[in-house]
């Protein structure tokens, strides 16, 4: 039997947890497919499926890594911050770091909201 994305990302709870609590996670976001692109002096790289926390901002929605996703000279340097002006489930701008000046995309990068919790029991394989 295969699981589908919800399995993953449960998968990467243990991993981000840091503290047990029974409550959902708010404000918690994902990207479905992988997002590469440059920027000046830096590269962001993030898997699908990365953690990505809301943020205060004047923009409709505005979410960052929670994990290093951007790298200067191949090495970690920050957490990427993605921005949905408009609040249409599509990130409109990038930036490098909450306090660098964001990019805006080509295309916009659509995204999802995730109610996750902690603690999350992952589902026995069948033989």
């Amino acid at each position: 039997m295969r699981f589908g994305r919800s399995a993953a990302l449960a998968a990467l709870l243990p991993l981000w947890a840091g503290a047990v609590s029974a409550q959902p996670l708010e404000g918690v976001y994902v990207l479905p497919e992988a997002f590469k692109t440059g920027l000046t002096l830096s590269r962001i790289k993030v898997p699908a499926g990365t953690i990505l926390r809301r943020v205060e901002s004047e923009a409709k929605l505005k979410v960052c890594s929670e994990t290093m996703t951007v790298f200067q000279l191949g090495l970690p340097y920050g957490r990427a911050c993605f921005f949905d002006d408009d609040g249409d489930g599509t990130f409109d701008r990038v930036a490098g770091s909450s306090l660098a000046g964001p990019k805006t995309l080509k295309m916009p990068l659509p995204y999802h909201a995730v109610e996750i919790s902690p603690v999350t029991a992952l589902p026995a394989k069948s033989p």
